[in-house]
């Protein structure tokens, strides 16, 4: 399991393929395991890095509120170590923060950034989203006084109707399913690493500065994201000169990735072929 020191952390980090650099950075609490349906199709084209964000996954997790500035810099350090210049960055949701804020950070590091059901700011609405994860910390302050597996159950069955559509949780088996992928996750969630990610979403406000990115750009969304609407994430796209936007629709959630693995690989690969040509 390769390990990186990365400012004041040690970052863990995958990459495989030969080719351009992308780099694919995910949300909040996911660890890289998150991208293993859709990355697996960039392996024969491009050089393909997946890591853990400070708080997730095998990376520290230092008990500091953290920032998207503070994981962009992480991402920039990332690549210094790696030895790479510039590359295409895919960000889900808080990755798309995190994303966002490289691009206006380090410009010349994003070659291209791909925006995945992603926000410039929190606004009117997530707010019976902010509740749920409200309740989800008080879970997490008694976990400790129940059975790892009751919290693993309540807590996988109250997240998965916000994070995935109807039509993927029908299909049969797949409640169960993620039940028992989260029961053997090697990276449990901790109070340390909930509170401290969350704040990254909960500060972050790119509507200063997001009209001054530069690189190409493609942002999705999908049609049943309970988390961020379409309506949300396309002011993503309508703010940055040029962007690209995309809607999957057919009843898709907040991780159409996982829902959708090949049609959303589809949208990106012709994004990136258009800028190469």
């Amino acid at each position: 399991m390769p390990k990186i020191k990365v400012n004041d952390i040690n970052l863990y980090y995958e990459e495989r393929g030969v080719g351009p650099a992308i780099i694919f950075v995910g949300g909040f609490s996911a660890d890289h395991s998150v991208w293993n349906a859709m990355v697996k199709q960039y392996f024969g084209s491009y050089r393909v890095i997946v890591f853990d964000n400070r708080g997730a996954g095998s990376s520290d997790c230092p008990d500091v509120p953290y920032t998207a500035e503070m994981l962009a810099d992480d991402v920039a350090g990332l690549c210094k170590a790696l030895n790479i210049e510039n590359a295409h960055f895919v960000g889900s949701s808080m990755g798309g923060h995190v994303v966002m804020t490289l691009a206006h950070l380090f410009p010349n590091l994003v070659k291209s950034m791909v925006i995945l059901n992603s926000v410039m700011k929190l606004e009117n609405f997530g707010r019976e989203y902010q509740l749920y994860l409200d309740a989800v910390y008080g879970l997490l302050q008694i976990s400790d006084t129940l059975p790892y597996n009751t919290v693993v159950e309540i807590y996988t069955k109250s997240n998965i109707g916000w994070i995935f559509s109807n039509k993927f949780l029908n299909r049969p088996g797949m409640v169960e399913e993620l039940i028992e992928a989260r029961k053997r996750s090697e990276f449990p969630m901790t109070k340390a690493k909930f509170r401290n990610q969350r704040n990254v979403s909960l500060t972050f406000d790119a509507s200063s500065w997001v009209s001054e990115i530069e690189c190409p750009c493609l942002v999705i969304a999908s049609d049943a994201d309970s988390v961020y609407p379409p309506s949300a994430v396309k002011k993503v796209a309508d703010s940055i000169p040029n962007a690209k936007y995309c809607l999957i629709n057919g009843d898709v959630g907040h991780l159409p990735f996982i829902e959708e693995p090949a049609r959303v690989a589809r949208e990106i690969k012709t994004f990136l072929a258009e800028i190469r040509e």
